[in-house]
């Protein structure tokens, strides 16, 4: 299944609900029970048919039952995150109604995704400090400049991930190298 996306997508166009609660229909920004019913594909994203995926090889595993995280969208086209759960029946050919549990995590997800950006940029600040920690000591304790023009390459290199650091001198109108260093 992983080499025939196609055949995942065709899947989710042929699944159909056939019922829904009232938190189902909230869920999913739909008004009534005839907007919701039908084709399942109206409420995956084409790029996040995974779950469907593992959906199918449980079912071709002859597994009891399934759960998976998904990102679903409702009809207005709101990403919505979910859990759904469900249970499969004992009769691999009583496969016309299954009972499907869904539910939001959507708040929860926006919570994780503000955490890691949190702890991203922490992380970037403390690397800074320690960075210009390191050229403060270096400033007070070498007295030497090129030691110095050096070390600040060095720790600019490291900090920005980049391959080379310059540091150019103005003399007169021409700019005249005065520091270089390369990632090794």
């Amino acid at each position: 299944m992983n080499n025939n996306p196609e055949f995942v997508k065709r899947c989710s166009e042929l699944v159909y609900t056939l019922n829904a609660n009232r938190a189902a229909l909230d869920l999913c920004g739909a008004e009534n029970l005839d907007e919701y019913l039908g084709s399942l594909d109206k409420f995956i994203y084409a790029n996040s048919l995974d779950n469907l995926r593992n959906q199918l090889v449980a079912i071709s595993l002859g597994e009891q039952w399934f759960e998976g995280e998904s990102l679903n969208r409702t009809l207005g086209g709101e990403k919505i995150y979910i859990i759904l759960a469900m249970t499969f029946p004992a009769d691999s050919n009583a496969f016309d109604s299954v009972l499907v549990s869904v539910v939001d995590i959507t708040t929860r997800k926006a919570a994780e995704q503000e955490r890691k950006k949190l702890l991203i940029s922490d992380r970037a600040q403390r690397e800074l400090a320690d960075t210009l920690g390191r050229i403060g000591t270096a400033l007070n304790s070498v007295l030497d400049l090129n030691d110095v023009l050096e070390l600040i390459c060095d720790e600019t290199i490291e900090l920005l991930e980049m391959d080379a650091a310059y540091i150019w001198l103005v003399e007169g109108d021409e700019l005249v190298r005065f520091a270089a260093k390369s990632a090794q």
